[in-house]
C-alpha cells in the first residue's frame, strides 16, 4: 500500500497565506469603490471635484522614489535566495533613509501647497483636502517601504491579516460622509492612511538598523527605476483624462466626472488582482524553457481570462449604471455619459493580462516609449486644439481612441515577443 506523505506544515502555512493575501488584494479595491460611492451620494459634485484636482497632486509625485523600492521588491528575494541577509539589511536601511527624505519632500510640497491654497482664500473645503495631500505625501512612502519587506519577503500571511484590518476600519469610517459629508470623507481616508502605516509598521519583518549606502542606492534605483517608469506612465496615462479636465474645465465638472473614476477605478482592480498571479505563472513557464515561445500559450490563456471576466461585469455595469446614478447620485446624472464611454475603455484593460510577457521578458522599453508617445499625443492635442474639447464626452471618447490604440499595441506585440525562434 503507497503511503501518502502529508504536507509539510510550512508549505501549507504558506500558501494560505498566498491565497489570505490574494483574497486581501481582491478586498481592498472593492472596498474603496464602496467607499466612493457612498462619499459621491453623499458630496455635492463642486466638493467632490476639489478632493480630485488636489489628490491628483500625489500621483504626479509618486516617482519621487527613483524606483528605490521597486529596486528593494525585487532584491530582497534575489539575494534572500543567496543567503546574503547582510545586502538585505543594508538595502532594506538604505529605503528606509529613502523614505524618510520622499517623505520631508512630501511635507515640503504640501506646506507650500496649503499656504498658498490659503493666500488664496480657497476656503475650508480646499484647506481640508489639502491636508489630506499632506498626510499622503508624508505617509505613503513609509508605508510603501515596509510593505516591500512583507512582499518581497513573502510574509504574506501576515501582509493579508493587515490589509484585512485596514479595510474593515476604511469600510466602517466610509460611512461618515452619510452624516458628516466632505469632512467625513477627509477623515476617513486620513484614518485609513494613519492606521495602514501604524499596522505594517508594528510587525515589520526586516526593521532599519542603520542610515544605509549611496552604493546600494544606486544599485536599487538601477535595478527599480526601469520597473517604476513603466508603471508610472501607465498611471499617468490612466488619470490623462481627469487632469486635462482639472485644467480646462471647472472643478464642479472634475466633480461631475467622478462616475468615470469610480468606473476606472473599479475595473483596474482587475488587472492589479489577476496579475499578482499570472507574472509568476508566465516568468515560471519561461525559466523552465528559457524559450519565449512558450508564452504563447499563455498569451491565449490570460487573454482569454481578462474577456471572459472584464465583458459579463462591464455589460452588466452598462445596463446597472443609470439605474444606481438615477436612485443614488441625481446630482452626478450629467456625468453618466462620458461614464458609459470609460466603460467602453475598461475593454481595452483586457491586453494587461498578456502584458505582462513583456515584463517576463524584460522587454519595456518599446512599452514605454509607447506610453510617453500617447501621452505626447493626448496633451499636444488638448493643448493645440483646445476647441475639441468642449465636452467631458469629448475628452471621454478621445481617451478611449488612445486607450485602444494603447491596447491594440501590448496585444501586438506581446503576440510577437512570443515567436518561435528561427
Amino acid at each position: 500500500m503507497i503511503k501518502i506523505p502529508r504536507i509539510n506544515p510550512k508549505i501549507k502555512d504558506k500558501y494560505k497565506g498566498e491565497i489570505l493575501f490574494i483574497s486581501s488584494s481582491f478586498l481592498t479595491p472593492t472596498v474603496a469603490f464602496i467607499s466612493n460611492i457612498i462619499a459621491t451620494a453623499y458630496i455635492i459634485p463642486s466638493e467632490m471635484g476639489v478632493y480630485q484636482s488636489i489628490i491628483l497632486i500625489g500621483t504626479y509625485v509618486s516617482f519621487l522614489h527613483l524606483g528605490v523600492f521597486n529596486g528593494l521588491n525585487r532584491n530582497i528575494a534575489f539575494y534572500k535566495a543567496q543567503k546574503r541577509n547582510d545586502i538585505v539589511q543594508e538595502q532594506v536601511n538604505t529605503a528606509h533613509s529613502v523614505a524618510q527624505i520622499i517623505s520631508l519632500l512630501g511635507l515640503l510640497i504640501g506646506t507650500f501647497y496649503i499656504i498658498y491654497i490659503g493666500y488664496l482664500s480657497k476656503g475650508h473645503v480646499y484647506l481640508l483636502a489639502s491636508l489630506l495631500l499632506i498626510f499622503n505625501l508624508v505617509i505613503s512612502p513609509h508605508k510603501t517601504q515596509i510593505e516591500t519587506t512583507y512582499r518581497s519577503g513573502q510574509d504574506f500571511k501576515a501582509l493579508g491579516f493587515i490589509i484585512y484590518k485596514e479595510n474593515i476600519l476604511y469600510f466602517l469610517t466610509s460611512l461618515l460622509p452619510i452624516f458628516m459629508g466632505f469632512i467625513g470623507k477627509i477623515i476617513s481616508d486620513s484614518t485609513r492612511l494613519i492606521f495602514g502605516f501604524w499596522l505594517r509598521w508594528k510587525e515589520r519583518p526586516i526593521k532599519a538598523t542603520d542610515k544605509g549606502t549611496i552604493k546600494s542606492s544606486k544599485e536599487l534605483i538601477q535595478t527599480g527605476f526601469p520597473l517604476l517608469l513603466g508603471g508610472y506612465l501607465w498611471s499617468i496615462f490612466v488619470i490623462a483624462d481627469q487632469s486635462l479636465i482639472a485644467l480646462k474645465f471647472s472643478v464642479e465638472d472634475l466633480g461631475i466626472y467622478t462616475l468615470s473614476r469610480l468606473i476606472i477605478i473599479a475595473l483596474m482592480f482587475i488587472p492589479t488582482a489577476l496579475n499578482a498571479i499570472l507574472y509568476p505563472k508566465a516568468a515560471n513557464l519561461y525559466g523552465r524553457t528559457g524559450e519565449a515561445f512558450a508564452l504563447r500559450s499563455f498569451w491565449t490563456k490570460s487573454l482569454l481570462l481578462f474577456i471572459l471576466i472584464m465583458i459579463p461585469l462591464i455589460i452588466l455595469a452598462y445596463f446597472f449604471l443609470p439605474i444606481i446614478v438615477n436612485r443614488f447620485m441625481p446630482d452626478y446624472i450629467l456625468g453618466l455619459p462620458s461614464a458609459m464611454i470609460n466603460l467602453f475603455t475598461g475593454l481595452t484593460f483586457v491586453s494587461m493580462g498578456p502584458s505582462v510577457i513583456m515584463a517576463t521578458l524584460k522587454k519595456n522599453n518599446l512599452y514605454i516609449y509607447t506610453l510617453i508617445f500617447a501621452l505626447s499625443i493626448f496633451w499636444g492635442i488638448g493643448y493645440l486644439f483646445p476647441g475639441r474639447f468642449s465636452t467631458l464626452e469629448s475628452v471621454a471618447w478621445f481617451k478611449l481612441f488612445l486607450s485602444s490604440l494603447l491596447s491594440i499595441f501590448i496585444l501586438s506585440y506581446t503576440y510577437y515577443l512570443t515567436k518561435k525562434n528561427d
